[in-house]
């Protein structure tokens, strides 16, 4: 491997850090774990920067002889499938038993492979997280309808935003909008439907609790610059969402006249875990799990679920910190099980444990009660999030993950 230029072995982990990055690695996992990549290259490197550029710093011997690349980092776009094959990559790396150019080889395959799964699946994702996130609400049972139909509206407004480009720039935008309008529309048509809550479900696959949450942990891990990076991106995200729901309800109710909500309905157990099983389908297909990793990622994630309703008995910080307690022990023992990145168990299943979703409720209530409504906003937000990071780094006492991306 040595015989090669160094430039050759600096621009492979470069290309690595830059795919395990986009599928959806922390910066501080990635810094931790590519030194040791690099040192079995014949280098040395350090990764300085923030969520949309690095400065790579390679070595060899003297750290007075210096080179350094600056690059712009791809957008996170999760990618559980792909980010196995690269930690795979990495290992092999590591260990000596694949060659740089064959390293090469093989990164430039994984990053062109298509997706596990089609189309047809993805939209079958998301119906399945607007049904899903819709018996989280206790909704109305037309509105569990209604929340996985207008979540293929919003799939369809995403395939559109492959083909506009101001639709793709906007895309929580133009879905919250059209789903709000739609939502509102079929509220007179079908009375007692919650258009507010119908439309959290539509937009569901948009809500940002990852940003939320790896911002958040990466500041506590001192990577300040990158976390506070993370958490506006994640605050934009739910500006445009909020905009977008308020304009195509202020439109709608131009012209219409919104009949009263339902109340909430109760269901069996049985029936509401079932379609938590669902919501965990969609989230999976969603984050492109491989089919031989579904089965575990859906326990970790019923798992976690079960932690947040029985910690929430207790209090309201107390479920998003049993549930990523549960979640990260899971996550951390299953990584060193399978050799696998802890984040292929513990990505998908934050999602529902809903700190997006809290910022989400938490803006809507702004507008009519002022400056109190803003602080108590904040506040369940940090809370909760803050009870998730705890329960994580608990988790990595109690479980020590595998030493993988």
């Amino acid at each position: 491997m040595n015989e090669l230029p160094l430039q050759k072995i600096h621009q492979l982990i470069i290309n690595l850090a830059k795919s395990a990055y986009s599928y959806g690695v922390s910066q501080n996992r990635l810094e931790a774990y590519l030194s040791g990549v690099a040192e079995a290259l014949g280098t040395h490197v350090e990764l300085m920067g923030s969520s949309t550029a690095a400065n790579f710093i390679f070595w060899q011997g003297e750290e007075a002889q210096q080179q350094s690349y600056f690059v712009r980092l791809p957008a996170v776009n999760p990618n559980m499938a792909k980010l196995v094959q690269v930690g795979e990559l990495a290992d092999r790396l590591k260990s000596g038993t694949l060659s740089v150019s064959e390293g090469t080889e093989r990164l430039q395959t994984i990053q062109t492979a298509s997706s596990p799964y089609g189309v047809l699946a993805n939209a079958l994702a998301f119906f399945l997280v607007g049904v899903g996130v819709a018996i989280i609400f206790a909704s109305f049972w037309y509105d569990v309808a209604i929340g996985g139909v207008l979540g293929l509206v919003v799939f369809s407004v995403t395939l559109l935003a492959t083909k506009w480009g101001w639709v793709g720039r906007n895309v929580e935008l133009v879905s919250a909008f059209v789903a709000s309008l739609l939502a509102h529309g079929l509220a007179v048509l079908i009375p007692g439907s919650n258009p507010f809550v119908v439309v959290i479900c539509a937009v569901g696959v948009f809500i940002p609790g990852f940003g939320l949450t790896l911002g958040l942990a990466e500041i506590f891990f001192q990577y300040t610059l990158t976390g506070l990076n993370r958490i506006i991106g994640a605050v934009l995200v739910l500006l445009k969402l909020f905009a977008g729901v308020v304009l195509g309800a202020a439109i709608a109710k131009l012209f219409l006249n919104i009949p009263p909500t339902a109340d909430p309905v109760a269901v069996a157990p049985i029936i509401h875990w079932f379609f938590i099983l669902l919501l965990f389908v969609g989230i999976v297909l969603i984050f492109q799990v491989r089919p031989k990793d579904v089965g575990w990622v859906i326990l970790g994630g019923l798992l976690a679920y079960a932690g947040l309703k029985i910690g929430e008995q207790l209090g309201g910080w107390q479920g998003a910190f049993l549930g990523a307690f549960i979640l990260g022990v899971y996550a951390n023992l299953m990584s060193r099980w399978l050799r696998l990145p802890v984040t292929v168990f513990s990505l998908p299943a934050v999602m529902v444990l809903l700190p997006g979703v809290v910022a989400y409720l938490s803006l809507f209530n702004i507008p009519s009660s002022g400056t109190e409504a803003l602080v108590m906003a904040s506040w369940q937000i940090l809370q909760t999030v803050a009870a998730l990071i705890i329960g994580l780094l608990v988790a990595n006492g109690v479980a020590t993950p595998a030493k993988t991306l």
